[in-house]
């Protein structure tokens, strides 16, 4: 517990622990306060939605240093009391068991992930129960849910696609569930996008290219990632 608390308060005396974290907020900042879309102030090549998220976050907790711990620490709590109400299961041990993980995982950063795990664990849920009970509007806000989840973070989508094939291919009886969700998915999408779709000037495009040419020279090109794979075997 001493080493545990220790290890907490390390990243509470410091402003930030990861870049990505500091640029979403700036980002945000130039949504809000100037009035400029992605990337027309700053570039960070996460979707829309992180930015808003953390910058929400920045004026909800004005202490600048252990900002992200904290919001990273919210998030294993509420992981842990999400799965004591619908899983029943040990507030505490869940607790110990998220919390060891996170320790070599880096997650008090407070990167993406603290709020991405949470969603995720949202959307099972709420798949679960729009099954078990038929409901057609669970399936429409789960599809919402989801779409949040991928406008958060594009990795979501690894999480998330899996888990809607799984129900969509071998859990759902009938069409409308199906329409259902993909509505809901496709209606938050387009809310997403309507600020880059209203302001036109072709923002929507250099929205997706300016992502797109980042992560294409994210990891240097094929032939300099074969060779690193190869210097590893040898």
């Amino acid at each position: 517990f001493i080493l545990s608390a220790i290890y907490i308060f390390s990243f509470l005396c410091e402003p930030f622990y990861d870049f990505d974290s500091t640029f979403y907020v700036l980002v945000g900042k130039g949504i809000f306060e100037h009035h400029l879309l992605p990337y027309e102030y700053i570039f960070e090549h996460k979707p829309f939605l992180v930015y808003i998220f953390y910058y929400i976050w920045s004026i909800l907790d004005p202490v600048i240093y252990g900002r992200f711990a904290v919001l990273a620490l919210m998030s294993i709590f509420i992981i842990s009391y999400m799965c004591k109400k619908l899983y029943s299961t040990n507030f505490r041990i869940t607790l110990l068991f998220i919390f060891s993980g996170s320790v070599s995982s880096y997650y008090l950063s407070g990167n993406t992930e603290v709020i991405q795990m949470p969603i995720q664990l949202l959307i099972a849920i709420m798949l679960c129960q729009a099954i078990s009970e038929k409901n057609n509007y669970i399936f429409f806000a789960a599809g919402i849910i989801s779409c949040i989840s991928v406008n958060i973070n594009y990795l979501s989508s690894l999480v998330v696609i899996p888990i809607s094939m799984y129900v969509i291919l071998f859990r759902l009886k009938n069409l409308h569930s199906f329409v259902a969700y993909f509505s809901g998915f496709f209606a938050a999408l387009i809310l997403i996008l309507l600020p880059f779709i209203i302001s036109g000037n072709g923002k929507l495009f250099n929205y997706f290219e300016m992502q797109h040419h980042f992560l294409h020279n994210y990891s240097a090109n094929a032939k300099n990632r074969i060779n690193t794979f190869n210097m590893v075997l040898i």
